[in-house]
C-alpha cells in the first residue's frame, strides 16, 4: 500500500515525514534538517536512508523502500526511530552482515538492508528459504535489495554474503523478532 505519491523521490520522502509529522501527531520534524546517508536506485524500486532532527534537535533514522508505478513514485513502507549507536552484536563487530527489513504484501516478497562489509568487500548476496526460494543481487551504493512474487515458505530467511573473488565470506540467519546470527565463514 503506497503512503504518498510524487513525480521525484526526494519529493515523496519530504512529502511522507510531513505527512507523519503533521496529520499523525508524530514527533515534528524540521523538514530543513532531511540530509540523505545513501540510497540504492533500480528502475522500479528505491531504497533511501535518511536522517532527520526533530524540533527538539533529536536525530531520526528512517528507512524507504519506494516503488515507480506508472512513471510516479509511491512510498511502500517506511521505518523509523531516534537515531542512536548501531545496534550491533558484539559477535558481528568484525563479521559482514546485513541489517536486513522485509515486506510481505499478498504475494509480493521484498527484502532490503544496509551492508555492513567490514572490509571485506562484499559484492553479491543469496537470500533463500528452505523452501526453495532463491534469490540473488548484487550490493551497490552499500546496500542490497530483493523482489519476488514468490513468498517464502519456510523460515528462517538465510543470506550469504560472497566477496569480489566469489568467495563466500558470511553466512546469516534472518529468524522474526530476533537480531540475526551470522557465522564468519572465512
Amino acid at each position: 500500500m503506497k503512503l504518498l505519491s510524487g513525480e521525484d523521490a526526494q519529493e515523496v520522502i519530504r512529502d511522507t515525514i510531513q505527512f507523519f509529522s503533521a496529520r499523525l501527531h508524530f514527533a515534528e520534524f524540521d523538514l530543513a534538517t532531511i540530509r540523505s546517508l545513501k540510497a540504492r536506485r533500480d528502475p522500479l524500486y528505491q531504497v533511501h536512508y535518511i536522517t532527520a532532527l526533530n524540533t527538539t534537535g533529536q536525530s531520526w533514522r528512517f528507512t524507504f523502500l519506494l516503488e515507480q508505478t506508472y512513471g510516479v513514485w509511491g512510498a511502500k513502507t517506511m521505518h523509523c526511530g531516534s537515531e542512536g549507536k548501531l545496534d550491533e552484536p558484539l559477535e558481528l563487530v568484525d563479521c559482514p552482515w546485513i541489517r536486513l527489513e522485509a515486506l510481505f504484501e499478498a504475494n509480493t516478497f521484498y527484502a532490503y538492508g544496509e551492508v555492513f562489509d567490514k572490509g571485506y568487500q562484499i559484492v553479491r548476496v543469496r537470500l533463500f528459504d528452505q523452501g526453495g526460494l532463491v534469490l540473488e543481487h548484487t550490493v551497490r551504493d552499500g546496500s542490497v535489495l530483493f523482489y519476488s512474487e514468490q513468498l517464502p515458505t519456510v523460515p528462517p530467511l538465510q543470506l550469504e554474503l560472497y566477496n569480489n573473488s566469489g568467495t563466500l565470506v558470511s553466512r546469516q540467519t534472518e529468524k522474526l523478532g530476533s537480531p540475526p546470527s551470522v557465522t564468519k565463514e572465512i
